[in-house]
């Protein structure tokens, strides 16, 4: 009788301390998700570094203009013959479906070939899309040391009769108004999906 009883106690001092234990990591977990989701996660990543270029209009530009308002961000170039201008023509229905908010917005198309697109090539480029798309060119060094800073990926290709195109990452970034990251939208991706992106952008920075 007595080893059953001892045998009890154990027992159900093993069941207590699993239980205790369960318990602690309920609460732990609980107020931690709780406080993770207090954070302010606006500010939380930022890419790209300071820069002094060249815009579509042959005026001055710095990374300040990311700081203006909340921005659509492209890595392309002129002669691209397909993702480009499909990509700014997405950009283009984007800020049309905003209406009234798409004074709310701007968009930045950064070269990736500055030899070809200056800022005349460029500007005459542009006006096929939506006038609040700005470019921006300058010098071959400067350009790629900012696209690298965006992680943007680069390989210019040799074609025939000396001519040449760019391999190049295809991404949309979506930047805050303090030029963090909001999200990223991917080549081709559902228009209900990017839409509610660019208005989850809208949202996060109307305060």
């Amino acid at each position: 009788m007595k080893w059953f009883f001892q045998k009890f106690v154990n027992s159900t001092g093993k069941v207590f301390f699993i239980a205790f234990t369960l318990f602690i990591f309920a609460c732990f977990t609980f107020f931690f998700f709780k406080s993770f989701n207090s954070i302010d996660l606006k500010s939380s990543v930022k890419l790209g570094e300071p820069f002094n270029l060249t815009s579509h209009k042959n005026e001055s530009i710095s990374e300040k203009i990311l700081l203006n308002k909340s921005t659509i961000l492209f890595f392309g170039f002129t002669h691209c013959p397909e993702v480009c201008p499909t990509t700014l023509y997405e950009i283009t229905s984007w800020i049309d479906e905003l209406d009234e908010r798409k004074e709310d917005i701007q968009a930045i198309f950064i070269t990736l070939d500055p030899k070809r697109d200056t800022h005349k090539v460029l500007k005459e480029y542009l006006s096929n899309f939506d006038n609040l798309i700005t470019g921006i060119t300058g010098p071959e060094e400067n350009i790629i040391k900012l696209a690298k800073s965006w992680g943007i990926y680069r390989k210019v290709v040799n074609l025939d009769n000396n001519d040449y195109t760019i391999d190049h990452t295809a991404t949309v970034f979506l930047l805050n108004n303090d030029s963090s990251i909001n999200g990223t939208i991917t080549y081709r991706e559902p228009f209900e999906v990017s839409i509610a992106k660019v208005k989850k952008l809208l949202e996060s920075n109307s305060n």
